[in-house]
């Protein structure tokens, strides 16, 4: 190193800035996404337990003889239907059965 000239250390000093910086906006931006992914599996979750919330609800109505079968799917299924989040996007529910 002692033998390089001073203009040669200095490209070698920028040019080791620039990796350096270049590793530190790789990692920045990874630790970004993994970040998003995490918060935007725990709004899902957060989500999907609401939307499970309403329909055991209903179905306890029904189970208390409060309402009828039917009658509890009719309104778990219209509260599933107005769920919205993030403008866009909602939930559905899916009868296997039918």
């Amino acid at each position: 190193m002692h033998k390089l000239k001073i203009s040669a250390r200095i490209y070698l000093l920028v040019a080791l800035s620039m990796l350096t910086v270049g590793l530190l906006a790789y990692l920045s931006i990874t630790n970004i996404n993994n970040t998003r992914t995490t918060l935007r599996s725990q709004e899902l979750v957060s989500l999907t337990d609401s939307t499970i919330a309403i329909v055991q609800a209903n179905f306890d109505r029904a189970e208390a003889g409060e309402i009828t079968v039917e009658e509890a799917q009719a309104a778990a299924l219209r509260a599933i239907e107005d769920i919205r989040y993030r403008g866009n996007e909602y939930f559905f529910a899916v009868n296997d059965e039918a």
